[in-house]
């Protein structure tokens, strides 16, 4: 009796799949595409906290140069007035 009830059972599961493919076809490819959205958000978000870390990395490092310049010109060095660029001496060329 046991068993019969298993095939009865196997054999409703199979006839519910085959009536209904289609549903879990659409079920399928929603969780497909679902997946694949949600590991391109990650990628993305990764990528986009990197670029945020580089991008306050480069600030502060403009931030000292900018701090440095300064105390250079309080100081009254050439440097801190041009900089890292200071001009050509035309004398010279």
């Amino acid at each position: 009796m046991r068993e019969f009830l298993a095939f009865f059972a196997i054999l409703l599961v199979i006839g519910f799949v085959i009536s209904y493919w289609e549903v879990f076809l659409g079920i399928l490819v929603i969780a497909v595409v679902g997946a694949v959205a949600w590991f391109v958000l990650k990628y993305l978000l990764e990528q986009h906290r990197e670029a945020r870390a580089r991008n306050a990395a480069r600030a502060h490092e403009l931030t000292q140069n900018a701090a440095a310049q300064h105390h250079s010109y309080l100081q009254g060095f050439d440097h801190g007035i041009y900089g890292n660029y200071p001009p050509v001496d035309l004398d010279k060329l």
